[in-house]
């Protein structure tokens, strides 16, 4: 904290109303901090009931003795949360801490899922976050201090799951922002985020209300009001019948979610030191850090890491050197999340001297359709030609065969904007082509990145359209994924994802998160993949469409779904999911005092 000698430090905490938010609260307080407790009194599924939960925690901060203020804005509400803050610099002198607890779900497995159900958890927990981050960040970095502690979950990391898929890549979003931005803030201002497992009302409203995925998250809760698995009407709570992730009668009763035992998860009070240690001028040094925490051990978890690569630039036939490429290094990558090499060479000059021929096309349905979907007319050239290699036909909105011959404009036509237009665009498609076997989902603009090294105001400003990036990718696998369903017939569906310029690599790790969970919807039918386009030079796009026609057309394709699969110029490479990189065990939800320097001893790892 900064002197508290001379005043008293100020935080604002997220969501304070309920569950860790109520928690964290009240240990800041405990430890001499003027909180803001900051909580719209809306219902686990956001819906606006006006429940006095922050006035609730602020009097039992004063009943401690502590000193607490209340706020009914709303992280999604921008204007608010700059004047709260100003608010705060006023009474308090300076605006020391924020934790961003605010959170809330939506019931809704992946294929019944509205776009206002995405929009509104996207808006809360990724908007939300970079509202708190662009009004907090510029007050800190004047005054030389401050902390932020933003709240992402083992669903956006470690783990995914289809009927929580708009938090899942929500939440990935989250901790992409941080570890990207962290580092590029001044001396004094701290950027961590906290991965908090607990038993909150989030999670136990999550079992009760019927999605496994997001109960097995580990979400601060906010504390909803009446029943904790109340649903809203309409679609939002719906299962299809037959949907594999549908609960059987009795299940709500039990104590066991998405593989996790609640019974056995500690309480949202043992998330609070961990988060207080975080917003402590003790934590000055953490910086761009996910911290796991399970009461009494911690672990932080590392960003996606880079665990082969392979060149594409002046390669005799890529398509053919993928023959062996993608099962004797990709594949064994991602199943071991590791590299396999530091040996032996895996293979000869299959660079300038494949030794096979590349695809041969074999028996093929009547229709070997792949509808690709793009706003850049290149790169979807480019993809039609290596499709037509693999005996499959490249087909446009229209259902009209692509050509794999360079466009003669800039551009491909404007693409439907929403769900429901992704869904009609793509039955209409079908119809006119007389099916479809795959998808390539390649919004774009993928532009020429005009941003080098870039500053935290030009990244903030640039992670604006995050969420709807996400939004268009989340659209058009559902749409895809619908289709599948009403014909009974299986797809592949592959991501490419603009992320051209660093702001939207956290678009891109959203989606990768995306595709990993896409993949769990109806296993064997549904197969996603993902690959993140770092680079805009023309000459990647034949290298990569190769790849994405590869596992659009291949068997031993499965091996990649969900992968996370990038592309720079001269080279494809594979990257890890997000896990533990170490861990700290202390047996007790109290912070030990050698927790700073094993965080230290981690970041020189």
């Amino acid at each position: 904290m900064t002197d508290p000698g001379r005043r008293r430090p100020a935080a604002v905490v997220t969501g304070g109303g309920g569950g860790i938010g109520t928690e964290v609260a009240l240990e800041l307080a405990r430890r001499g901090v003027a909180v803001v407790v900051m909580d719209p009194g809306v219902g686990l599924q956001g819906e606006p009931l006006n429940e006095p939960t922050a006035a609730q925690t602020a009097r039992r901060i004063a009943a401690e003795g502590g000193v607490a203020r209340v706020s009914t804005a709303s992280v999604t509400d921008r204007a608010a949360v700059r004047s709260l803050f100003a608010g705060v610099v006023r009474e308090f002198g300076s605006l020391d801490i924020v934790v961003n607890t605010a959170g809330i779900l939506r019931f809704a497995p992946f294929l019944d899922a509205s776009e206002d159900d995405w929009r509104a958890v996207l808006d809360v927990h990724l908007n939300g976050y970079l509202n708190v981050l662009s009004e907090a960040l510029p007050v800190m970095a004047a005054a030389g201090y401050g902390r932020i502690v933003g709240v992402t979950s083992g669903a956006g990391l470690a783990r995914g799951a289809a009927d929580s898929a708009h938090y899942s890549s929500a939440k990935r979003a989250v901790a992409a922002v941080t570890w990207q931005l962290a580092d590029l803030l001044p001396d004094g201002v701290a950027l961590n985020a906290l991965s908090p497992l607990a038993a909150t009302r989030m999670i136990t409203g999550a079992a009760a209300g019927g999605d496994p995925g997001a109960a097995a998250g580990g979400d601060p809760g906010r504390r909803p009001s009446g029943d904790p698995g109340r649903r809203q009407s309409g679609d939002a709570g719906r299962r299809p019948s037959g949907d594999p992730g549908r609960r059987q009668s009795g299940d709500a009763g039990r104590r066991q979610s998405g593989g996790l035992d609640l019974s056995g998860l500690p309480p949202a009070r043992d998330m609070a030191p961990a988060a207080a240690y975080l917003a402590s001028a003790e934590a000055g040094s953490c910086r761009g850090q996910v911290i796991f925490s399970a009461s009494s051990e911690l672990s932080v978890i590392s960003p996606p890491r880079l665990l082969e690569a392979v060149r594409t630039d002046r390669t005799a036939d890529f398509a053919a050197s993928l023959d062996t490429l993608v099962p004797v290094v990709l594949g064994p990558a991602e199943e071991q999340q590791r590299s396999t090499g530091g040996s032996n060479a895996r293979f000869g000059p299959v660079f300038d001297q494949p030794g096979t021929t590349g695809p041969v096309p074999g028996p093929a349905p009547a229709s070997a359709n792949c509808l690709v979907i793009s706003g850049h007319a290149a790169i979807a050239a480019s993809i039609a030609a290596a499709l037509a290699r693999c005996g499959m036909t490249a087909i446009d909105l229209a259902g009209q065969p692509l050509t794999g011959q360079p466009p003669t404009g800039p551009s491909a036509p404007d693409l439907p904007v929403g769900f429901a237009a992704a869904d009609a665009a793509v039955q209409r498609a079908a119809h006119a082509a007389g099916g479809i076997d795959a998808v390539v989902i390649a919004p774009g603009p993928f532009a020429p990145p005009g941003l080098g090294a870039a500053s935290w105001e030009q990244m903030l400003a640039g992670y604006s359209a995050t969420a709807d990036r996400v939004l268009c990718h989340a659209g058009w696998l559902q749409a895809a994924a619908r289709h599948a369903v009403r014909t009974s017939r299986p797809i592949r569906v592959m991501h490419l994802a603009d992320a051209t310029s660093p702001p939207l690599r956290a678009a891109a790790q959203a989606v990768a998160q995306l595709a990993r969970c896409g993949s769990l919807i109806r296993p064997g039918q549904i197969d996603v993949f993902s690959i993140a386009l770092e680079t805009a030079e023309p000459a990647d796009h034949s290298p990569v469409a190769h790849l994405i026609a590869r596992l659009l057309w291949s068997g031993d394709a499965s091996a990649l779904r969900g992968t996370e699969l990038v592309a720079r110029p001269g080279w494809i490479g594979i990257r890890s999911h997000p896990g533990p990189a170490a861990t700290a065990s202390y047996g007790t939800s109290a912070i030990p005092s050698w927790i700073g320097d094993w965080l230290r001893a981690v970041r020189q790892n």
